[in-house]
């Protein structure tokens, strides 16, 4: 199973994975950036960066690809920047799962389903931080 191509079925399980979590997000998108202050300094930079295209970072060392990502988004305020993170954890859900089919999981589409009930990662991917882009990116580049 863990080289095989990917069938329907398993496709179908990963638009579904994907659509759920972030479906079970969308609720919490218009909630502000979050409590934290790392939250609110991405939200700064990001409309430094569409405004002026001058790129502080929100903290040392910074994370240019994140804040990029959400200098794009920015116009939308924390809608657009809390739904960046929740795509990018619904990503981490898919590529959790991706990964744990390529080594052999059998349950794999339910590890995805748990990395998403993680309350810490819950929080995280619905506020304007850049955890859970840093984790979908970590788990695509296992694949």
């Amino acid at each position: 199973m863990n080289s095989a191509a990917l069938t329907p079925r398993s496709w179908l399980l990963l638009v579904a994975l994907f659509a759920i979590v972030f479906a079970s997000r969308v609720p919490f998108l218009d909630a502000g950036y979050g409590k934290h202050a790392d939250a609110w300094r991405v939200a700064r930079t990001a409309r430094t960066l569409a405004t002026t295209s001058d790129y502080q970072p929100s903290r040392p060392p910074g994370f240019p690809v994140h804040e990029w990502l959400a200098a794009g988004v920015w116009k939308w305020r924390e809608i657009g920047l809390n739904g960046l993170s929740a795509a990018a954890s619904a990503a981490a859900c898919v590529l959790l799962a991706l990964y744990a089919r390529k080594v052999g999981c059998r349950d794999w589409p339910l590890l995805g389903l748990a990395l998403a009930g993680l309350p810490t990662f819950y929080v995280n991917s619905v506020t304007s931080k850049d955890f859970p882009l840093t984790l979908a990116l970590l788990l695509g580049s296992y694949l």
